[in-house]
């Protein structure tokens, strides 16, 4: 995936391993990099020192959103995820039961 088409990265794995080089070319293309801790919730953001923040002024205002919201786009966003899985699995597999059980969960 090219670095122009990401807008913000999270980090939610110790076992990532991530190099100067890359953190660099993501701050040379203005992408905040989150970082989470053992509960999953934001830590640390490392913010290029150019450029605008518009993406950081948007997580912040998300990180401030009521839990209601938050519920309804998680939601959203684990339902995303399924759909894609199923697409991913029709597309390389015969897998019935793992795709009727996939959609079921949507």
């Amino acid at each position: 995936m090219p670095l122009s088409d990401i807008s913000l990265i999270l980090i939610d794995n110790f076992k990532l391993a991530c190099t100067i080089n890359i953190l660099n070319a993501c701050s040379f293309r203005n992408i905040p990099v989150v970082i989470c801790g053992d509960n999953h919730h934001p830590y640390s953001i490392l913010l290029p020192l150019h450029g605008h923040f518009e993406s950081t002024k948007v997580l912040f205002e998300q990180m401030g959103w009521s839990e209601e919201n938050k519920s309804k786009l998680w939601k959203v966003i684990i339902k995303r995820k399924i759909e894609n899985q199923l697409f991913v699995l029709s597309k390389t597999s015969n897998e019935v039961v793992a795709m009727d059980t996939l959609r079921k969960m949507i």
